[in-house]
C-alpha cells in the first residue's frame, strides 16, 4: 500500500460471500498497519469488522451471495474510521452499547461484541437503501 494522505479515503469493495469475507480481513489488516495500529487495536478493527460483515451478509441480505458491500477507511484527528456499506435491509433498533446478552441471547453478542472491541459504533440508517455502519478505533498515525 503506498503512502497516503490522512484526508484520503482508502476503498475495498467486496461482494456478500466468504472468499471476499477472508479478503476484506487482509485489506483490513493492512489498513490497520499502513495507519499505525498498535498491534492490539489493528486486532481488534479486524475482528469488529469481521463480525459486522458477516452480520450484514446474515442480516441485511438474508445470507444471499454476491451482492455489493463498500468499506471505507480513513485515518482522523488520531483515529482510524472504517464504514461499512450495504444496500440490503435496514437495521433495526439502536446501536448504542447494549448490556451483555444474557446467556444463550444468540441475537444480542454481534452488537455487544463491536462495542467491545472498538471504541465507537455508530449506524447511519439515512441512506435511501442500506445503511452505513462505522467503527471507530483511536490511535495511529498514517504512513
Amino acid at each position: 500500500m503506498s503512502a497516503v494522505n490522512s484526508a484520503v479515503d482508502l476503498r475495498f469493495e467486496m461482494r456478500s460471500d466468504a472468499a471476499d469475507l477472508s479478503r476484506a480481513r487482509a485489506w483490513i489488516a493492512r489498513v490497520a498497519e499502513h495507519f499505525g495500529l498498535e498491534p492490539r487495536a489493528g486486532f481488534a478493527l479486524k475482528a469488529a469488522a469481521s463480525e459486522a460483515l458477516s452480520n450484514v451478509i446474515r442480516h441485511s441480505y438474508g445470507g444471499r451471495e454476491g451482492l455489493p458491500i463498500l468499506l471505507n477507511c480513513v485515518h482522523r484527528r488520531g483515529r482510524v474510521l472504517l464504514a461499512i456499506r450495504d444496500y440490503g435491509r435496514k437495521a433495526r433498533g439502536a446501536f448504542r452499547r447494549p448490556r451483555p446478552p444474557a446467556p444463550h441471547a444468540d441475537s444480542a453478542y454481534g452488537l455487544w461484541i463491536l462495542h467491545c472491541l472498538v471504541d465507537r459504533v455508530r449506524v447511519d440508517h439515512t441512506p435511501e437503501e442500506g445503511n452505513i455502519l462505522t467503527l471507530t478505533v483511536n490511535g495511529g498515525e498514517p504512513s
